[in-house]
């Protein structure tokens, strides 16, 4: 597993996928070469320079429904979820959790 940070990007839109937020987050039109982080998980470089502090973290995509594996769920850092709220099926499962 890497030392760096691990960020893990999903997304629940259908016509959104998680590859097109990392493209925008980092940049770029098309995605750099990724690194193997778990099995069906890859990485892409990304730097965090911000005015407050800088960190080199990898953005995570699973190209498959999975959390991975113990390791790697200890060593993500961030979750980021893209999801539509206009959505009528987001807002109903919302509304069910919040109501428990």
């Amino acid at each position: 597993m890497a030392s760096t940070p691990l960020v893990l990007i999903a997304s629940c839109t259908p016509n959104f996928q998680a590859e097109d937020l990392v493209k925008q987050i980092i940049g770029k039109d098309e995605l750099p070469p990724g690194a193997a982080i778990v099995e069906k998980m890859t990485g892409f470089p990304w730097t965090i320079d911000n005015k407050y502090y800088t960190a080199n973290v990898h953005i995570c995509i699973a190209w498959e429904k999975t959390i991975g594996n113990a390791e790697f769920a200890e060593a993500v850092q961030a979750v980021l979820l893209h999801f539509d709220s206009k959505e009528v099926y987001l807002y109903t499962v919302n509304t069910k959790m919040y109501m428990r």
